[in-house]
């Protein structure tokens, strides 16, 4: 690797780094305000079109572990923002349903996003190179 790589390399770096502490606020707003975490919103986000998901084709389609995602669901469920149910034709399975609460919450949260989202337009072209790096096998 040259030296104009590594600057390249390290500059990629940083602005991981920097969009990861973005996030991490982000987040942390999101929670203080809302309650909810980005993690929670993305899982409501999904159940509203897949009502009556088992954990397990829920934990596939958001991309979380089934560890993390029993936690998330757990808050959810204690806010009322979903249901989860034993399986009729199988009491050992669950199936988790977003309330209309959950709706509510989650709508609530997209507006803000999309607010959020207005102002990041710009950077859109400098993620389009972020998805490349991290689509790429020189992360670890």
């Amino acid at each position: 690797m040259n030296s104009l790589q590594a600057i390249k390399k390290e500059s990629e770096m940083e602005l991981l780094l920097q969009i990861s502490l973005k996030i991490q606020q982000l987040n942390k707003k999101m929670e203080k305000q809302f309650g909810m975490s980005l993690t929670q919103w993305y899982v409501l986000n999904a159940l509203v079109d897949l009502p009556g998901v088992s954990p397990v084709k829920l934990s596939q389609v958001v991309g979380i572990s089934p560890g993390s995602l029993t936690q998330s669901l757990k808050r959810l469920a204690n806010k009322k923002w979903i249901t989860i149910v034993s399986d009729h034709s199988d009491n050992r399975r669950k199936l988790i349903s977003i309330t209309r609460e959950g709706k509510n919450a989650r709508d609530t949260i997209d507006y803000k996003l999309l607010q959020i989202k207005k102002t990041l337009t710009p950077l859109l072209t400098p993620l389009d190179e972020l998805k490349k790096i991290l689509s790429s096998s020189m992360i670890f």
